[in-house]
């Protein structure tokens, strides 16, 4: 069974927690938050600081609520220098949540991008959505 203590969330995911705190991405963050720890490579954390400023969310989150979100981030974060990298994804984007998660060691990659889920599995690494992640939580 994977584990949820060592997880990888695309910026999707931690951004769509944000939007609807009812939704799986959601319920999926805070359990990371609580029971575990997101891993991050400075490319990846870039990608989240650079996305969450972005204008078009200025309707779902004030600057506080970015920057208390991405403080806890930092906080709950295990961050991890990049040595070799992989090019998997069709889409080049992603291949920094893989380099980060082969780094990190981690249990699992949580993403809702198809580029990725249709890798299944890296080496050990489980590649799954918020909602499947959820059910290894019951």
């Amino acid at each position: 069974m994977t584990s949820l203590e060592r997880c990888v969330c695309d910026t999707n995911v931690l951004i769509s927690s944000l939007i609807s705190r009812s939704s799986p991405p959601a319920k999926i963050v805070d359990h990371i938050t609580l029971n575990g720890f997101f891993l991050f490579s400075s490319t990846t954390f870039a990608e989240l600081e650079e996305v969450i400023w972005r204008e078009k969310f200025d309707r779902y989150f004030s600057t506080e609520k970015r920057q208390n979100f991405l403080s806890n981030m930092r906080r709950v974060g295990l961050f991890y220098e990049i040595g070799e990298t992989v090019e998997l994804c069709r889409d080049k984007k992603d291949n920094p949540f893989l380099d980060v998660a082969l780094a990190g060691k981690a249990d699992c990659l949580i993403t809702g991008d198809a580029d990725l889920l249709v890798l299944k599995q890296i080496g050990d690494i489980t590649i799954m959505t918020a909602a499947q992640a959820i059910h290894l939580t019951n």
